[in-house]
């Protein structure tokens, strides 16, 4: 699911410029060099020194664009100049090294996105959730369900086992790449 841009506005949070969990996986697919060791206790410092205020995470966006890509759609498409002081974006070619996390403390209602895509096997069980409800009375209000079926159409009706392909593409669409 996606949401509009100003979707942040009731809610507080955080968040970093790179994935948390791929820093503090086991596996480590998000690599870094830290000083004096790269261990559990220095990744864990790192990500909470990383933290954002979620009220300012659009400036620092701003200021990582400008100071690690070229121009905007090269962090869609490309990826950032690897001169960062950890190695962060030299030492990783996985978009989760330079993609920001946000994070709500409070849920966002599904009833808000702006687009969604999903599975076919989701559409299916939707749709038959639907079909397996009590009618409601005309004086009452829809389901949580109808609600959501009769909000913003998915992109794809009957679900794409590429959803999270056509969202981005989605997103690409309305910023213009």
């Amino acid at each position: 699911m996606t949401f509009a841009a100003d979707c942040q506005a009731d809610h507080t949070g955080s968040a970093t410029p790179f994935d948390t969990g791929g820093l503090m996986h086991p596996g480590h697919p998000v690599k870094l060099r830290l000083e004096p060791t790269d261990g559990e206790a220095e990744r864990a410092q790192y990500g909470k020194d990383s933290v954002i205020p979620l009220d300012r995470w659009r400036d620092v966006f701003g200021q990582v664009l400008a100071a690690y890509f070229e121009n905007a759609a090269e962090y869609w498409l490309g990826r950032p100049n690897p001169h960062d002081p950890e190695g962060l974006y030299e030492l990783n070619d996985d978009w989760r090294a330079w993609t920001f996390e946000v994070r709500f403390s409070e849920g966002q209602s599904a009833h808000d996105r702006a687009a969604w895509c999903a599975d076919e096997s989701v559409m299916e069980a939707l749709r038959r959730l639907q079909d397996q409800q009590e009618a409601t009375p005309p004086a009452d209000p829809p389901t949580a369900l109808d609600r959501f079926l009769q909000g913003v159409a998915a992109l794809e009706p009957t679900g794409t086992p590429e959803f999270c392909k056509r969202v981005e593409q989605w997103v690409y669409a309305q910023v213009g790449l």
